[in-house]
């Protein structure tokens, strides 16, 4: 799965690899109006537009008809074009299924690429780059972990850190945190850890407009991460952790969920 979703991130690189250069809120208004973009314009491509125009025309004509007939009291009537926009409402419904199907795997393809490209701001080249050693709470005051020394690469706080006590969530951990300097080049940094007797590897690609996954799990509680800082909207649009939306998911929702009906307005797409 995860070389499938690499390759995934690696196809959308191609055409939209380009964009990642530019501030991250062009990004996410960029991606968002291409995604609303690529669903109008399936719809458009897959659906009987003429019939679902006609469907409109009706469902506009029996408002005002309802109105006539609300203002007349006609029970009778009102019954009548009730039945009939219920019809044509079921109709417009079924006609959402074929869109919706082409549209899912260019739309995963999308989403696995912005999940991997679009929620944290790259590493930036000589800019200090904080990386957590994460132990088990045993290990706080009592173990200390080495960074072997790499070149390209100035430890502000030292090489060797003590295992430090760390209360998050209610549960205990242990926790060194190395302040990091990075040179620009290329290709991944490796950088390996040793503690208790064990080397542990993590990756990080630095002055780069793209980044790697911030967290290595290695196992026995040592979990290695790269803290770096959410892309937010403006600098401002939240996420929502209780559904573990980050910043830049929630910013792009409130960007398409508009897009699509406006843009399907202005293009007449029904």
């Amino acid at each position: 799965m995860e070389a499938l979703m690499q390759w995934m991130v690696d196809c959308v690189d191609l055409v939209l690899g380009w964009l990642l250069r530019a501030p991250s809120d062009v990004i996410l208004i960029a991606v968002a109006l291409g995604t609303s973009l690529l669903m109008v314009g399936i719809r458009k491509y897959t659906t009987n537009q003429d019939l679902l125009r006609r469907v409109a025309d009706d469902l506009a004509r029996l408002k005002e008809l309802t109105r006539e007939a609300k203002a007349a009291a006609n029970a009778e009537a009102l019954a009548r074009y009730k039945n009939t926009q219920q019809m044509l409402q079921l109709f417009k419904l079924q006609a959402e299924g074929k869109p919706l199907l082409y549209s899912l795997l260019p739309i995963a393809f999308l989403a696995t690429w912005a999940l991997a490209r679009l929620e944290f701001h790259p590493p930036a080249a000589n800019q200090p780059v904080r990386i957590t050693f994460n132990t088990p709470a045993s290990a706080a005051n009592a173990d200390v972990v080495h960074l072997v020394p790499l070149a390209g690469v100035t430890a502000e706080n030292g090489w060797v850190r003590e295992v430090e006590l760390l209360h998050q969530g209610g549960v205990a951990a242990g926790e060194a945190v190395f302040q990091l300097n990075f040179a620009p080049r290329p290709e991944p940094y490796k950088l390996q850890f040793r503690f208790r007797g064990k080397a542990y590897e993590h990756d990080i690609l630095v002055g780069r407009p793209t980044y790697l996954p911030i967290m290595a799990d290695h196992g026995n509680q040592i979990v290695t991460v790269t803290e770096l800082k959410n892309v937010q909207l403006f600098g401002f649009v939240p996420g929502v952790q209780m559904l573990a939306f980050p910043p830049w998911l929630v910013a792009y929702i409130l960007l398409v969920i508009p897009a699509v009906p406006l843009l399907k307005m202005a293009l007449r797409i029904y």
